[in-house]
């Protein structure tokens, strides 16, 4: 197993990589500053998997020759496994002396001769009252996972130490939950973002494979994507709870994939036990409750399956990050999203390792998020009752396609998509017609890939303005900057039978109309996707018309929008009264226009006009009365 600091086999550091050899003096310089009374505290800003404990080793060992004979450096940091990994790398440093760890399993008393300490947050304010007994001052303080230190334990930790210089570093720099933020540092001495970090090959991209199936049981579709990765490496699955966990282990292992659990429950070193089976290919699979937060490093790990689903976005991209660490033979990781949770979190290169700042408050609960219990998901949630979510296979690839120009530093990361609700609208005639004249004159996208998605495009097979957005960003910018891209391998041109599926999706597609009626005034309205494609109120000349009539009149205001807006796909939704008038009775008064209007559209009604079914909202009726009530204000 590779060390973080040492050769293997040898006690001699490794090189430090060139962001640690430029954040270094720095931190260096800002301590100096603090001991001649001319600096404030600073921060180092470095993304998850760049080495910060390497960072932190090198500065100590610097800073030992600037202790008073009654002065030790302390550590602090979140979670016990973070003082055992941090103790284990300080402890191989070969400029650092012995190192005691403080928290559950180990305490530092007056008898230690240790002048390096690595204490948990939590049991902070004892080692305070145990260094003040002893008459022990605390020389320098490097706060670990720094967004963690505003909880009572750390402000009453530095109220009683009051240390004499101090450093703080961050994986995280942005937080919008007033629990992480960074109020006892001044300033920032350096950052290392993602974006930089995939550059200088730090961390490795990710490969998003969502489900693509039919609507099945979530357990059925995550059996299926993690037994078609084959023989791909180590990797995890995460649950909802102990037992859920020990569940699907128990499903994996009777597909003849050897699986295990890990959670709170059994032992630390039945826990560890089971992830060195994993790191050393005894087990494919481990499955747990809440492993991959703060305070792991499992940078071997090829591929995680999001099968629990999560609210917290905070700990949605708390998991997500670990899997980007690199290892020696890891090229990608591989990200199994059977709900779609990439898509809901709106994740992005620089979002999944918390470099966005996330504009709406936390809704974490007080705990801090690595302090969760296994069993917090209550356990009548079933995953029986949980459904994978089928991906739209053209808005995934468009998405991997831009994140994966972004992680080759082709692009830059503020053209990351969001999840703001226009994107989930359709895709407008204005940017098919832009991104045709895009694709017709680029050169810089492989032909592999520029090629199918000219049909897309071509035949109006975009499935959303997102989509739409995502390929005219990544076409604009590598026309911009004149370069070539060739995606990864690993990301695949779309294949005809993906563009005949997005063809039958779109055919199918519902599209709703209604009408409305009042005080004389008549107001039709057409919806689909979620978008009110058109509208329209009149002043009737008589009494109001009876509602089928008013149906048939939607019906073919819909029509004729449809063929006027250039969709050639898509399936009106009538009522069980209109469908039987329109295929049975059909009146020259009234189906007449209506056939005119299925015609020009879509070749005839048996095909474009599908039964509505009573328990179905039908969002046109909100855009009609209030487009009729508009209507009637601007004519008062």
């Amino acid at each position: 197993m590779t060390h973080p600091i040492l050769v293997a086999g040898e006690r001699q550091p490794r090189p430090l990589r060139a962001w640690q050899a430029a954040a270094l003096p720095l931190a260096l310089q800002s301590l100096a500053e603090q001991r001649a009374g001319t600096g404030g505290t600073g921060v180092i800003a470095a993304c998850t998997g760049a080495g910060k404990s390497r960072l932190i080793a090198e500065v100590i060992a610097a800073e030992l020759g600037h202790l008073k004979p009654r002065e030790v450096v302390v550590l602090t940091t979140p979670t016990v496994r973070l003082v055992q990994q941090l103790t284990d790398t300080l402890d191989h440093h070969p400029g650092i002396g012995a190192v005691q760890p403080h928290y559950t399993h180990g305490k530092w008393s007056r008898r230690s001769t240790a002048r390096v300490i690595v204490c948990c947050n939590a049991s902070a304010p004892s080692l305070a009252g145990l260094l003040d007994d002893a008459g022990v001052q605390v020389g320098l303080w490097i706060a670990d996972e720094a967004h963690r230190t505003e909880t009572p334990e750390i402000h009453t930790w530095h109220q009683a130490t009051t240390p004499r210089t101090a450093l703080a570093v961050t994986a995280t720099p942005f937080r919008a939950d007033t629990r992480e933020s960074l109020r006892l540092w001044e300033r920032e001495l350096y950052r290392y973002s993602p974006a930089q970090a995939l550059a200088d090959g730090v961390l490795v991209p990710w490969r998003a494979v969502p489900w693509d199936g039919d609507e099945v049981a979530l357990d059925d579709a995550c059996l299926t994507m993690i037994s078609a990765l084959g023989a791909a490496g180590p990797g995890v699955v995460n649950a909802l709870s102990c037992d859920d966990a020990e569940s699907f282990a128990a499903k994996l292992s009777r597909r003849q994939i050897p699986a295990a659990a890990v959670h709170s429950r059994m032992h630390h070193t039945e826990q560890t036990r089971r992830l060195e089976a994993l790191r050393d290919g005894a087990l494919s699979v481990v499955v747990y409750p809440s492993l991959l937060c703060e305070g792991v490093d499992f940078p071997w790990l090829r591929w995680g399956c999001l099968r629990r689903p999560v609210s917290s976005r905070v700990r949605f991209i708390q998991e997500l990050g670990r899997f980007l660490r690199v290892h020696p033979g890891k090229t990608e990781a591989i990200i199994l999203d059977p709900l779609g949770q990439l898509e809901d979190h709106a994740v992005s290169v620089e979002a999944a390792l918390g470099w966005i700042d996330d504009p709406e408050p936390s809704t974490d609960p007080a705990a801090p998020v690595d302090e969760i219990a296994d069993d917090e998901i209550p356990a009548d949630t079933p995953p029986t009752l949980l459904l994978a979510r089928t991906s739209d296979r053209l808005a995934a690839y468009t998405r991997s396609l831009l994140l994966g120009a972004i992680a080759a530093g082709h692009i830059s990361p503020d053209l990351a998509p969001d999840s703001r609700p226009w994107r989930k609208r359709p895709a407008s005639q204005k940017q098919a017609a832009f991104l045709g004249r895009l694709l017709s004159a680029d050169r810089h996208l492989c032909p592999s890939h520029r090629a199918p998605l000219r049909r897309v495009v071509s035949g109006d097979l975009l499935p959303s303005c997102g989509a739409a957005s995502d390929l005219i960003s990544l076409l604009s910018a590598l026309r911009d900057r004149g370069e070539s891209y060739t995606p990864p391998s690993s990301l695949l041109p779309l294949s005809i039978e993906a563009i005949d599926a997005a063809a039958a999706a779109l055919d199918e597609l519902p599209v709703y109309v209604a009408a409305a009626q009042s005080g004389g005034w008549m107001a039709l309205a057409v919806c689909r996707h979620g978008l009110t494609l058109a509208s329209t109120a009149r002043k009737l000349r008589g009494p109001n018309v009876l509602p089928l009539a008013a149906e048939i009149t939607a019906l073919a205001y819909g029509a004729r929008t449809l063929a006027r807006r250039g969709y050639r796909s898509g399936v009106l939704l009538a009522s069980a009264e209109a469908l039987e008038m329109l295929q049975r009775t059909p009146s020259p008064l009234t189906v007449g226009a209506l056939g005119t209007a299925l015609a020009r559209w879509h070749g005839g009604p048996e095909a474009a006009v599908r039964l509505r079914q009573p328990h179905t909202a039908n969002p046109a009726q909100d855009a009609a009365w209030a487009t009729l009530e508009r209507a009637r204000k601007d004519s008062a």
